[in-house]
């Protein structure tokens, strides 16, 4: 068997570009390559890919929730966890279904007299 057909059956898969200079090999890698690297490996940097998310503790089942039938002032405890907590109160009608929210970061980002006149919009929505 000649040199040249022994190398053929010894080459391995090559990830990148090879150069040859001054006898040595040189190996170029890609974007892509590190990337498809980080991929296939990422199990390995955080074992959280691995875990179901039931697990992570990251869904809360305690709903922030008022009923659109009743009053304004009753939500105010609701509105108050919700800025406290940084999550949202969901706005249901008697079945359940979700019809709206009420965010506290939709809140902060108005001013004051915005933000009292858009829950009170909205509440007025819900109470007609």
């Amino acid at each position: 068997m000649s040199n040249i057909s022994r190398r053929k059956l010894h080459q391995k898969p090559q990830i990148g570009l090879t150069t040859m200079h001054k006898g040595c090999e040189y190996c170029w890698l890609t974007q892509e390559d590190v990337v498809r690297y980080l991929l296939s490996s990422i199990g390995l940097f955080s074992p959280v890919t691995a875990l179901p998310i039931g697990t992570l503790g990251i869904i809360d089942a305690d709903v922030l929730a008022i009923d659109y039938h009743s009053p304004a002032s009753s939500s105010l405890p609701a509105i108050l966890r919700s800025l406290r907590d940084q999550t949202s109160v969901a706005v249901v009608d008697e079945n359940g279904a979700l019809i709206g929210e009420i965010s506290p970061f939709t809140l902060a980002c108005c001013d004051e007299a915005v933000a009292r006149s858009s829950l009170a919009r909205k509440m007025a929505r819900y109470m007609w």
